[in-house]
């Protein structure tokens, strides 16, 4: 992910981290299945959220690349 941010914008660092973070709701889904329902059952929240860690995530680690 470190070198995905240092080498791209935020909207194609963005398309890589969506698919990340989609792979973790996955992984993750026993542990809370409410919350994974909720996800992927919600476009709306999706968008949000993977919006808003994405840019959290992109900013920390261009800024230390």
């Amino acid at each position: 992910m470190k070198m995905s941010a240092a080498v791209n914008s935020l909207d194609k660092f963005q398309l890589v981290f969506r698919q990340v973070l989609e792979t973790l709701f996955v992984e993750r889904m026993e542990l809370n299945e409410e919350l994974f329902a909720s996800y992927m059952g919600k476009l709306d929240m999706q968008e949000l959220v993977a919006k808003w860690l994405g840019s959290q995530v992109y900013d920390r680690l261009s800024r230390h690349a």
